[in-house]
């Protein structure tokens, strides 16, 4: 038995991944490392930046090329955290985004018969099919267990909440670091979470237990709240 899917399926899917990696990227930056990236290994450390144009055409060879390799009659990888070894999702979530990849190309090639028509084409008419119902949707749903932890920091690995850290960052205390302004709060803050209606014990990010004992925190120790003046 294979615990870790088959070398065709567990390459199909990181290329697809790759690629949604890759264009959240280059839709935020415009040109980023690519073809010299994660080369450490031959020497090349500071990799050049490549023009966006051939990014999206290496995301469109690499979303056809993962959905492709993916064989939907062998074992799936294991450990897939957004459709559990549904490999039929996996091409459809392939052709989904060559869909809005392609969409977002269209104005640098608009002819019906240029290469953002015809790529968009393929895909919608692909065998595999496309996501056209909830249950095919990429979530990856937080579960409230401990049988999860963060190896990097495994303490209370069943809480999710808003860091200290972030909090100052955002909040606009004078008397705090502050990524955004010394003075003026962040109304992001406000939608990333709730003022707490009781004291909070407040825990630097990244410490487990043994951080927290060695840098002398106790656990009756209630800090005030972070978010008590917003």
């Amino acid at each position: 038995m294979q615990l870790q899917g088959s070398k065709e399926n567990m390459v199909g899917v990181s290329k697809i991944m790759k690629a949604i990696i890759m264009k959240r990227l280059t839709d935020t930056y415009g040109d980023a490392p690519l073809s010299e990236a994660n080369k450490v290994d031959q020497q090349v450390y500071t990799p050049k930046y490549d023009k966006q144009e051939s990014i999206y055409m290496q995301i469109i060879a690499d979303l056809k090329a993962g959905r492709d390799m993916i064989n939907t009659s062998t074992t799936a990888p294991t450990g897939d955290i957004l459709y559990y070894g549904n490999l039929t999702r996996w091409k459809k979530l392939a052709n989904s985004v060559l869909l809005q990849a392609t969409l977002q190309l269209s104005k640098k090639y608009p002819s019906s018969t240029g290469f953002a028509a015809t790529e968009f084409n393929s895909a919608l008419t692909n065998s595999a099919g496309v996501i056209d119902a909830l249950a095919d949707e990429a979530w990856f749903t937080i579960s409230p267990s401990t049988s999860y932890p963060n190896p990097l920091s495994a303490f209370r690995a069943a809480d999710y909440r808003i860091s200290r850290e972030l909090v100052e960052s955002l909040k606009g205390s004078s008397n705090t670091f502050n990524r955004t302004s010394n003075h003026t709060l962040d109304r992001r803050l406000t939608l990333y979470a709730s003022a707490g209606t009781i004291s909070a014990v407040g825990l630097p990010y990244g410490y487990n237990s043994a951080d927290l004992t060695n840098a002398g925190y106790k656990p009756e120790e209630k800090l005030k709240s972070l978010l008590s003046k917003i």
